[in-house]
């Protein structure tokens, strides 16, 4: 080999060289950003599952909440029932007494 077929070698090696590290560079940077949306998707994810731990709370206080305004209902009710059972009582012992 002579001196200029060993210069086209050297120069088509370090062209070679250069694009491969161009390539290297640009899939770092695409490694780069893979990683940076990864680590957003697990924070999100993170959120997500205490939001969603918050929500099934909150579900179960609301679900105890409408149980307690059933027995206050409940309750509301029989009183109502029992105060006009003692009203007719009261009405029929006055109209006896009468």
């Amino acid at each position: 080999m002579n001196t200029e077929e060993l210069t086209q070698v050297v120069t088509a090696h370090q062209s070679a060289i250069s694009r491969q590290e161009q390539w290297q560079a640009e899939h770092e940077t695409r490694l780069e950003r893979i990683e940076a949306i990864l680590a957003a998707t697990a924070a999100q994810q993170q959120l997500n599952t205490q939001t969603i731990a918050q929500n099934q709370q909150a579900i179960a206080n609301l679900i105890a909440a409408q149980e307690l305004t059933r027995q206050d209902i409940a309750q509301l009710t029989a009183g109502i029932a029992d105060l006009r059972n003692q009203v007719a009582d009261w009405m029929s012992n006055r109209n006896q007494n009468e």
